[in-house]
């Protein structure tokens, strides 16, 4: 049996038979996949409590933002077919007048916004936002963007109708009149509650909301059903949440991770990672002293272009940092005016901080002077990495550490670009589910035995079956010795 100091100098990754030996064939490709933090088993992880603190200026040019997003939202659903759902990342967060693709274009992105802001609706909105004086809750914002939504969707559709980039659709009823003069009576109401309760009330009270207006969309869209189609749901119910999500794009590149663990024993884990116990768990050599430790990969890190041909992507090894996972259910606190790390200070300046006379929000006063905004970048990006590394406490079990990959320059938007290599230097030895198939494990020994040859490490690879330890309530693993050596394996 072996011993855990056996494994001092190692991480463990637990895969199922078919990611290694299925279409991804990660064992013949010696393949480590970076999933994207949307992909991830818990959608708490990277979580920010995000706010909005701003000022007239800055909430005018958040709501004709989103009226920006909603209009090509529109022209996308144009563009797919009814039985599709509308994907909730492509949202055109980038999109300002100032980059619109034709002139006619921006000219017609304007028609949107001044139908928008001549409405009742909008001028109320806009006074709650910006006589709030507090931080607004993703939650709070989220409700105010439901309640104006449809509305505004009507007015664009119209827009878009009149100029005949699409048929014209009769409207439904809307109550702007009762719906703005229910904002102003909140409005009133709200500092009158925060006296008497402090302002954690506010998030109770948009809480309450929420949850109600979830049940009259799930109402609303269960009797709509046959008439909706699966496009015209995403974009009527679902666009104010995702909009919400992808706006977070303009304050921190995307991020990737590979997960690792320090445990190879955990029973849990390997019917949860490893199919049941049908999988393996891959053993890596880490790199470096205890403080800093590193795996080796070989994978795309930049761009580079020859004569006459367009950038290409180029690959090479690297050390990459394993860092130890934070189970923690507290969420750093970002606000969002002050933090919009990936847009240019022109593009911030121009489409978040001035208003139609020129008029500069005293908010950007981080950008606006040079020894704020270097003080301002530097603790910008050392807030970036530490949410990236925590998961809830119910997670503390897998003691994991991850490898993150972020990426401002679009180097791994491609799956293939986020897929990294090792080589069996790297690689100890592998440790067989307990109830991996003897035909599965065959065809691992088919593809490993011919790849040893070109290892030049002097450890000896490995390889080990797990079993259940019933006395301690762990795995326990044997080492199946020399078997990676026996001459009699069948040819692949």
């Amino acid at each position: 049996m072996t011993s855990k100091l056996d494994f001092d100098r190692n991480i463990f990754r637990y895969r199922s038979i078919d990611s290694l030996l299925g279409g991804h064939a990660e064992l013949e490709n010696q393949s480590i996949y970076f999933a994207p933090a949307e992909s991830l088993n818990d959608p708490m992880e990277g979580l920010r409590r995000v706010v909005w603190r701003g000022d007239r200026i800055t909430w005018r040019n958040l709501l004709r933002h989103y009226v920006i997003c909603l209009e090509n939202r529109i022209t996308q659903a144009l563009l797919h077919g009814d039985d599709e759902t509308l994907d909730p990342n492509a949202i055109s967060v980038f999109q300002t007048l100032d980059n619109a693709p034709t002139p006619q274009m921006r000219d017609f992105l304007k028609q949107c916004i001044q139908s928008v802001e001549q409405s009742e609706l909008h001028a109320t909105l806009l006074d709650f936002l910006a006589n709030a004086e507090r931080e607004v809750s993703v939650t709070e914002l989220r409700q105010h963007l439901r309640l104006v939504h449809f509305h505004w969707l009507e007015l664009i559709q119209k827009a878009m109708s009149d100029q005949g980039f699409m048929e014209a659709r009769s409207s439904m009823e809307f109550d702007e009149a009762g719906i703005s003069a229910n904002l102003r009576a909140m409005q009133d109401l709200l500092p009158k509650l925060a006296e008497d309760h402090g302002e954690s009330v506010f998030e109770a009270i948009f809480e309450v909301q929420e949850m109600s207006s979830a049940g009259i969309g799930l109402h609303t869209a269960f009797n709509n059903f046959e008439n909706a189609s699966n496009k015209k749901q995403s974009l009527i119910f679902d666009f104010p949440s995702e909009y919400l999500k992808c706006l977070l794009k303009l304050v921190y590149p995307p991020w990737y991770v590979a997960c690792f663990s320090k445990r190879h024993d955990n029973v849990a884990m390997w019917s949860y990672y490893a199919n049941e116990h049908n999988g393996c768990c891959l053993i890596f050599r880490k790199l470096g002293d205890p403080d800093q430790q590193n795996l080796r990969l070989k994978g795309a890190r930049g761009f580079q272009a020859s004569r006459g041909e367009q950038s290409r992507v180029f690959r090479e090894r690297q050390d990459l940092a394993l860092r130890s996972v934070d189970y923690t259910s507290e969420h750093p606190q970002l606000e969002f005016f002050s933090n919009l790390g990936r847009i240019s200070q022109k593009d911030a300046m121009e489409g978040w901080f001035t208003d139609d006379d020129g008029k500069v929000s005293p908010l950007s006063s981080h950008l606006t002077d040079p020894t704020s905004r270097e003080r301002w970048l530097g603790s910008h990006w050392d807030r970036f990495l530490p949410p990236l590394l925590s998961k809830h406490p119910d997670w503390q079990h897998e003691g994991e550490r991850r490898i993150v990959l972020h990426d401002s320059l679009g180097i791994h938007d491609k799956p293939a670009d986020r897929t990294f290599t090792y080589d069996y230097d790297s690689l100890d030895g592998i440790i067989f589910g307990m109830n991996v198939k003897v035909s599965d494990q065959v065809k691992a020994l088919q593809i490993i035995q011919p790849k040893l040859v070109g290892r030049s490490s002097d450890r000896p690879f490995k390889l080990y079956q797990a079993r259940y330890n019933s006395r301690t309530g762990k795995m326990d693993c044997f080492d199946l010795h020399g078997i990676t050596s026996a001459p009699t394996l069948p040819n692949r």
